[in-house]
């Protein structure tokens, strides 16, 4: 991961962002000498928020920035498990990424900076609109934050990659978006469930677990209490002076 340099820095460098001159394009230099370095959705995530913060009073080329922006979001798609093809810029519908998950799912991304109503004129109704911030459009969309939550979540839990992809599709199909929902849910619980050992009365406890049980889940007075009592049996006033003994140590 970059750790010494940010987007914005690799722009100021650049100076311009394009896909013209092939594989020896800037775009393509930011992509394999930056962009490729990145291996976490919380590393991507933490320079589009530089990113977003600089970009107001940016000095340089801002429409590059911007691309910058759309780039970012594509590597946190495909360090999550997406394959994903790099649009050229300035293409149609303003769509800057094809996200795939094999044969079956193909999502049409259009990851924007704007402000406005306006702004966003011009993308495609069955894009994926990924926005920096929740605007007013009338139309469904993605912050980039909460995709970033979404995808980090799917990193901590281990869930494929195919889970997420039909909620990410736009379409006016919404019972099948619930059952996407419920199905990720179903799946995320399922795995998170399959880590918690079981406890059972049917199995006798190791020396380790007895010891993680006492020294981290008992209060300090009900474990001063076991110690009290482990050489000899003691009742009333003297178990109380033994239990505030070891509570004074």
């Amino acid at each position: 991961m970059p750790a010494q340099i940010a987007s914005v820095d690799v722009v100021r460098i650049l100076g311009k962002l394009s896909d013209d001159g092939g594989q020896q394009s800037s775009r393509n230099r930011f992509i394999k000498e930056y962009l490729s370095k990145y291996k976490s959705p919380e590393s991507i995530i933490n320079d589009i928020e530089g990113l977003l913060d600089a970009y107001p009073t940016f000095e340089g080329d801002s429409e590059s920035l911007a691309r910058a922006f759309a780039d970012l979001v594509n590597r946190l798609a495909e360090i999550s498990g997406f394959s994903v093809d790099y649009v050229k810029y300035s293409g149609r519908e303003k769509i800057t990424g094809i996200w795939k998950v094999g044969n079956d799912v193909q999502i049409r991304v259009a990851a924007i900076i704007c402000t406005s109503f306006e702004e966003a004129k011009g993308v495609a109704r069955n894009a994926l609109l990924i926005l920096p911030e929740a605007i007013d459009l009338g139309r469904p969309f993605v912050t980039v934050e909460r995709l970033g939550m979404l995808f980090s979540m799917i990193e901590q839990i281990e869930l494929p990659v195919s889970s997420i992809a039909s909620i990410l599709v736009t379409e006016d199909n919404y019972d099948k978006r619930i059952s996407s929902f419920m199905e990720l849910m179903f799946l995320a619980f399922k795995k998170e469930l399959a880590r918690k050992p079981q406890m059972s009365l049917q199995k006798e406890w190791t020396k380790e677990e007895l010891q993680e049980f006492i020294m981290e889940r008992l209060k300090l007075p009900t474990i001063g209490m076991l110690f009290s009592l482990l050489d000899s049996p003691l009742a009333g006033e003297d178990l109380v002076d033994n239990i505030n003994e070891f509570l004074k140590e």
